[in-house]
């Protein structure tokens, strides 16, 4: 039996690919930059719970994330040790079981000085 799917917040993004005539339509290829990580490994949950606790208290250290109009996303892997690395989008296709797009929403930070 294999390891339990985990969870990856990950950053979303897009660049334009080239196209051969002005005419042709604009195309898109998309990449994932996980947030966090060990190393080149990319922290991953258990738990979808867990993965936004997680962005939130990122989200509270950083107010600033919230306005640079990023997009999240929450991937959902298949686990294989040490084959996912935060910078080869080669595992994309070969691990990723589901994609969750996240939307922040208006968020109350939460003061830790007591």
């Amino acid at each position: 039996m294999g390891q339990p799917n985990k969870f990856i917040l990950c950053t979303k993004w897009a660049v334009e690919l080239m196209r051969e005539k002005a005419e042709d339509p604009v195309t898109y290829k998309s990449f994932w930059t996980p947030v966090g990580t060990q190393g080149k490994i990319p922290v991953s949950f258990d738990t979808e719970e867990a993965a936004m606790n997680q962005l939130k208290e990122i989200i509270n250290q950083s107010p600033k994330l919230a306005k640079q109009n990023l997009q999240f996303c929450l991937l959902e892997v298949r686990y294989v040790p040490n084959v996912v690395k935060a910078y080869k989008q080669v595992w994309f296709d070969k691990y990723v079981v589901k994609e969750t797009p996240l939307e922040l929403q208006e968020h109350k930070f939460i003061d830790k000085i007591q």
